[in-house]
């Protein structure tokens, strides 16, 4: 409760987050059977006593004390308001309401101005800074003939009727099954192989991971959200935080940086030596493995904030920043290369198609339409997550569109684009059959070559075996 604020004299001097949090040690219950009295508390004792300890019992002291309704005042940022986000906030996966038969009214504590379709507060008389609670309850601490009188009142949450609305469910739940979808197919690329004796391979690599981990965590994410407007599920702070936003961020950024390496390779049609090979896949392993560990780490600090208790220049801002913006960024760099890359692919087919045709060639057509739809997906993906990320945390102040469809939608249909792009990408080139075109091509072409032609064939040939196997 805030400092000072309607004390009851009935009750001794306590101090300590312990004390604080037990309302029975700061409010007798005799003393409410008096009238009418809500109990007013902030996001800071919400944190340090229910999410912290993961408990839902300091809520339920409100019911048994005799409480009318709970006022639950909500920090404003930089951004804006975000009362519609705080409203879904709870301390677990599908946690039950501690307190049914108890009204909460949520306000902002700096004054709401939103653009989502919440009514404005009316903050004529009040202290600059403060909302119209919090600046009357702040006036009642210095004037003990003030009485603060407050009527709670069912309102809109125009963010979460547009995240539960039919059309955005029937999408998300779509990408859903395309992800079930991809994950099979992944599976199913997996056993081809293993039965060719390839699970050493990147192809391998990218269908488990970017096929199969992250696409758990998405099914997940889409079964169970939207986050953070996804009754009955709830949206506990660290969880959800994290499911929402880097889950799969570290896995997906490092099979990104393989694709982009792997396509690299194909498109430059030089034969690596051994020593190359080795250095060159060697380069790749530890890139993949310190792009997953340093993302991880950063992607759970602004989750984990409230235990770990790690803030980047005392600023909640620069936490999430650090989190969130190093894999937009990254994607944003591999999207470039892509991009460049793939000009090239078009010049090689486009004088391929005078000259005649390799195995080089066919594996560049197979690879190239789901790179390109890979590229689509980053796009959607950086464009979904700067939207979700510069919006989330004032959220009211904003339109719905640019977090739930803009943020949370695009970013979704992101993945699934580069999901597919990615593991297709791969599919393609190890499916069955895709080795006997390449195998065909190449020996037509030796047949109608000269003698020196035909080394040069077979060295070609030679490259293209090493580039379907993408190991």
């Amino acid at each position: 409760m805030p400092a000072g604020f309607r004390p009851d004299p009935s009750m001794p001097y306590v101090s300590g987050n312990a004390m604080f949090c037990d309302l029975n040690n700061l409010v007798n219950a005799s003393t409410l059977a008096m009238t009418d009295y809500f109990g007013l508390i902030t996001y800071t004792w919400m944190v340090v006593c229910a999410i912290v300890p993961r408990s839902t019992e300091v809520w339920a002291v409100f019911g048994t004390l005799g409480f009318k309704g709970v006022l639950y005042l909500i920090p404003g940022t930089s951004q804006g308001s975000t009362i519609s986000q705080y409203a879904t906030i709870t301390v677990g996966l599908y946690d039950s309401n501690p307190i049914p038969s108890v009204p909460i009214c949520i306000m902002s504590k700096v004054g709401l101005k939103p653009r989502n379709g919440l009514p404005n507060d009316d903050l004529t008389g009040i202290t600059a800074g403060s909302g119209p609670v919090e600046g009357y309850a702040i006036q009642a601490s210095a004037d003990t003939s003030i009485d603060v009188y407050v009527t709670c009142e069912d309102g809109p949450n125009p963010n979460f009727d547009m995240a539960n609305s039919t059309g955005f469910l029937f999408l998300y739940y779509l990408l859903a099954v395309m992800f079930c979808l991809l994950f099979l197919i992944s599976g199913y690329g997996l056993v081809l192989l293993q039965k060719t004796k390839k699970l050493c391979s990147f192809a391998a690599l990218i269908m488990f991971v970017e096929g199969i981990i992250c696409g758990a965590w998405r099914i997940f994410r889409c079964v169970t959200g939207p986050y953070p407007y996804n009754a009955p599920a709830g949206y506990p702070l660290d969880f959800g935080a994290y499911i929402q936003q880097t889950s799969d961020t570290p896995f997906n950024v490092a099979t990104t940086f393989i694709t982009t390496m792997v396509w690299v390779k194909v498109v430059s049609g030089k034969t690596p030596t051994k020593m190359q090979t080795l250095l060159f896949n060697g380069f790749q392993w530890f890139m993949f493995i310190a792009i997953i560990a340093f993302m991880e780490v950063t992607g759970l600090i602004y989750p984990m904030q409230p235990w770990w208790g790690i803030t980047i220049n005392n600023s909640s801002g620069a936490t999430m920043d650090l989190a969130y913006l190093p894999g937009i960024y990254a994607n944003m760099g591999f999207s470039t290369v892509f991009v460049i890359t793939c000009v090239f692919a078009f010049n090689k087919l486009i004088k391929a198609a005078k000259t005649g045709s390799s195995a080089l060639m066919n594996t560049i057509k197979s690879m190239l339409p789901w790179i390109i739809i890979n590229i689509i997906g980053l796009i959607f993906m950086i464009l979904g997550s700067l939207f979700y990320h510069y919006h989330i945390n004032g959220v009211d102040s904003h339109l719905g569109e640019d977090t739930i469809w803009y943020g949370v939608m695009f970013k979704e249909i992101g993945n699934a684009l580069s999901g597919y792009g990615q593991v297709m990408s791969f599919f393609s080139v190890i499916k069955p059959g895709a080795s006997s075109s390449s195998s065909s091509s190449s020996s037509s072409s030796s047949s109608s070559s000269s003698s020196s032609s035909s080394s040069s064939s077979s060295s070609s040939s030679s490259s293209s075996s090493s580039f379907v196997s993408l190991q």
